[in-house]
């Protein structure tokens, strides 16, 4: 997931015709696993602090490392950036804490989950570099920005389906909500819609990505192949690798063809 972030970071540099900045790069690889690993095990360390399995103790060793590294990493970035990356904890916080006054977090909020994900995705993975080169929120920029917040919505929709079985009714699920096989009839309508953007884009952008349109097609395969029986490695592994197979891709026309 960490690398997934990286990559979409890095490709918004390239898109947008910035120097890649390493610290940046690795403030999001170490902001990511400490959130997401804050996120998946905090509820278990809550309760079972005293008796945690060995395994989650080094993880949560781990995570502790990782957090350190990231404020290095931090401490290194402009202050301008820091007010956006105080949003995107305070959303990462409260999608595990309980805050609201029923005792849920954003998390449970029926139908916000995926939002609050992609949401924060897109904010690091495009918002982020913006900032950092001072440059101006244009049309341009917010296009890239919905167009990446749909990319991530479309890609949390094989996990929702993986997890169908699982999940509580109350979390209201887009697969829940409306079903298998409409959530895939949604995502590939969204898919279309990107891609209509990313013709836009194309016109705009210094230096547009090569392969948007062949990742939304890998996507929309992913997606519609998607059922609850599928092993958790298709999600976990090939879904989550979508981002990391682009980077790829982008990164070997640049060096091999490009030049």
């Amino acid at each position: 997931m960490a690398l997934s972030a990286v990559a979409l970071t890095w490709l918004s540099f390239i898109s947008m015709d910035y120097d890649v900045d390493w610290v940046l790069l690795g403030f999001v690889f170490t902001a990511t696993i400490t959130g997401y690993n804050f996120v998946l095990y905090a509820g278990i360390a809550k309760w079972q602090h005293r008796s945690l399995p060995q395994n989650l103790r080094w993880i949560q060793l781990f995570s502790l490392l990782t957090f350190f590294v990231m404020l290095l990493f931090l401490w290194q970035l402009p202050t301008r950036l820091w007010w956006w990356i105080v949003v995107t904890a305070i959303l990462t916080l409260f999608y595990a804490v309980p805050v609201l006054p029923n005792g849920k977090n954003l998390r449970n909020v029926s139908g916000l989950k995926i939002l609050i994900i992609a949401l924060v995705w897109a904010m690091v993975t495009v918002l982020f570099p913006i900032v950092f080169n001072q440059n101006p929120i244009t049309k341009v920029e917010l296009t890239l920005f919905f167009q990446r917040f749909l990319f991530i919505l479309i890609l949390v929709f094989p996990f929702e389906i993986r997890d169908l079985k699982n999940d509580l009714l109350s979390l209201g699920t887009i697969p829940q909500r409306i079903g298998i096989g409409n959530t895939k009839i949604l995502g590939v309508v969204m898919l279309a819609f990107a891609g209509m953007l990313e013709f836009w884009l194309q016109k705009q952008l210094v230096q547009p990505l090569q392969f948007t349109y062949l990742i939304f097609a890998v996507t929309a395969v992913f997606l519609l192949f998607s059922t609850p029986q599928r092993p958790k490695n298709y999600t976990a592994f090939w879904v989550e690798g979508i981002p990391v197979l682009w980077f790829l891709l982008e990164l070997i026309y640049l060096i091999f063809i490009a030049t």
